[in-house]
């Protein structure tokens, strides 16, 4: 009797231990790839919102929404082909993309882009929290400094340029 009760234990023990060692193999998710952070799944429209100076409205303002499936699909794919990289170069322009995920009617996520175009021709985009920092009543070149110094330079990703 007391020999089967230790081969019980022994049998869970071994059971245990070998369920808790043994995890499903995967390989190591790629930190320098952006797809990480966009998903193509449920998501229903991409608005670009760019940061114009001279304009009269606040900052950044709507230029366009992505809602069509095939256009869609072609800007997450330019999107998940960056690499991590830091920020590098002078901001010549700034423009907000919200992803937005959900139903055709109801949004239940939205996701925040800042993408950055340098003088010297590179294009970055980084995921952010949105926030009324980055709402203006108007916009001047000086004000990408501070944009950027609230984003910070590293964790962006370094993007062909935009299929838009």
């Amino acid at each position: 009797m007391i020999r089967n009760k230790l081969v019980f234990l022994l049998l869970i023990s071994c059971f245990v231990v070998i369920t808790g060692c043994s995890g499903r193999l995967e390989s190591p998710s790629s930190e320098s790839q952006a797809e990480s952070v966009i998903q193509k799944e449920n998501l229903t429209a991409i608005s670009i919102l760019m940061y114009r100076e001279g304009s009269e409205k606040a900052q950044p303002e709507l230029i366009s929404t992505i809602s069509e499936e095939s256009k869609r699909k072609q800007f997450v794919n330019w999107m998940n082909k960056g690499t991590k990289k830091n920020l590098d170069g002078t901001v010549n322009s700034l423009s907000v993309l919200i992803l937005e995920y959900g139903t055709n009617e109801v949004v239940t996520q939205r996701k925040y882009l800042m993408y950055a175009k340098t003088k010297e021709g590179d294009h970055y985009i980084k995921l952010f929290e949105m926030r009324p920092d980055f709402d203006l009543d108007s916009y001047k070149q000086k004000d990408a400094e501070r944009l950027i110094a609230l984003l910070g330079k590293t964790d962006w990703y370094k993007v062909e340029q935009p299929p838009y």
